[in-house]
């Protein structure tokens, strides 16, 4: 849990050091999508889930005040241990987005929580997870650009009376582009 509050400090000193003064990366009302592809890291896990994963996670988040958005996610894990096995995620998100609109980089604070799915070789788990992640959306294009994020997923799963917990540290790129709102399309 340390883990954890470490790396909401180093999110909160980095979006502050590398933003502008004035934060205003979309209005609300506006809408991103986002996704990456990531590789998760086992810390703190039982041993028998020691394993690195590879996941792909889309994303959309509509603006309720500007910078402020909320969303949902859906994940999927593909892990290699003693054999191959998957996981799914599926929640709601929450996201604080800096830097002006038409800044190069928008540093963001994302968290989520998601209900979870295992499959195993042992059979199907579920449970719940809850993830923070800290970023940096880097615009090519005046609504599109590249996304990389670092973050921490922390999951408890059940099976027939057994439970397990853990966690995996990500890593993560991606793409995420912003859709205009309705009032913006009639008035560029």
């Amino acid at each position: 849990m340390s883990q954890l509050l470490v790396l909401l400090c180093l999110s909160l000193t980095l979006s502050a050091a590398v933003s502008d003064v004035a934060y205003d990366v979309a209005g609300s009302g506006s809408l991103l999508v986002a996704g990456n592809i990531s590789m998760r890291f086992t810390a703190g896990a039982p041993s028998e889930w020691a394993s690195n994963q590879f996941t792909a996670s889309p994303r959309v988040m509509y603006y309720i005040i500007p910078n402020l958005a909320l969303g949902a996610g859906v994940d999927y894990n593909w892990f290699s241990h003693t054999t191959s096995f998957g996981e799914f995620g599926l929640g709601p998100r929450l996201g604080y987005y800096l830097g002006k609109q038409n800044a190069k980089g928008h540093p963001f604070v994302e968290t989520g929580l998601s209900f979870r799915s295992r499959t195993t070789n042992e059979g199907d788990w579920t449970g719940a997870g809850i993830d923070v992640n800290v970023g940096l959306i880097s615009m090519i294009g005046s609504s599109w650009g590249t996304e990389v994020r670092i973050g921490y997923l922390w999951e408890t799963l059940a099976q027939s009376g057994r439970a397990k917990a853990g966690g995996v540290f990500t890593l993560g790129a991606g793409l995420a582009a912003w859709a205009k709102k309705p009032a913006d399309l009639k008035n560029p």
